[in-house]
């Protein structure tokens, strides 16, 4: 973003608000009483009233907000699930654990909505009632306590898919810790790239996002 944006004259101010819904609305009116130009938002989803109201230039990252007519995001949630069910599909597994992100987010949504498509063109069908399911909340515990899960199950899943990547790290921990071995044991593969992939034994498929260019393009359309 930086790159794009010094070359015409902007500077870049950074907020992070780490998912909290207080901490996000405080930056957001912080940032309306300076006058900024223009905005880039990676969404907690939890204000959308008052980003609806906001009348300046705005560009989602990540995701999306649950306002009519609003448009603004750059990133296809759907495929990257869809394309990494399809592969273990594939490799022939059949009970794929999914691992996924809390349902008020809409990039949770998409990406949970491309491991359901994928499921069905193999006719199996992911609604309530789906067994190998846990609502993690995008973070390394909540990946973690979803494998815990899976020890506890009857019928046992022959590979897991993780929504995002620290739910996906979370899961790796819990399986060294538990000699779960894969992919003899259980395959798993991550949504989104994993940091210092290559030094690990386990290297997980994954769907990776291409950071820079995410930025270059937010840069660009703002």
């Amino acid at each position: 973003v930086e790159d794009v944006i010094s070359v015409e004259g902007y500077n870049m101010i950074v907020c992070s608000t780490k998912g909290s819904k207080e901490r996000e609305l405080t930056y957001l009116q912080l940032l309306q009483s300076k006058n900024i130009d223009g905005l880039l938002l990676n969404s907690t989803a939890e204000n959308n009233d008052y980003i609806a109201s906001l009348n300046m230039p705005m560009i989602l990252i990540n995701r999306k907000l649950k306002i009519p007519n609003f448009i603004g995001d750059i990133i296809d949630n759907f495929q990257g699930s869809y394309l990494l069910t399809k592969q273990l599909l594939q490799l022939g597994h059949r009970k794929i654990f999914v691992i996924k992100g809390p349902k008020n987010l809409n990039n949770a949504f998409e990406r949970m909505q491309g491991f359901i498509s994928a499921m069905k063109e193999y006719g199996i069908v992911v609604d309530d009632q789906y067994p190998f399911q846990f609502e993690g909340n995008f973070t390394l515990k909540s990946g973690y306590e979803a494998v815990e899960q899976i020890g506890s199950m009857e019928e046992k899943p022959t590979a897991i898919i993780a929504l995002n990547n620290m739910m996906s790290v979370g899961a790796l921990k819990c399986m060294k810790e538990k000699n779960i071995n894969a992919p003899e044991d259980l395959s798993i593969v991550s949504y989104d790239g994993i940091d210092n992939l290559e030094l690990m034994s386990t290297r997980p498929s994954t769907a990776q996002f291409h950071p820079y260019e995410i930025g270059r393009c937010a840069g660009e359309a703002i």
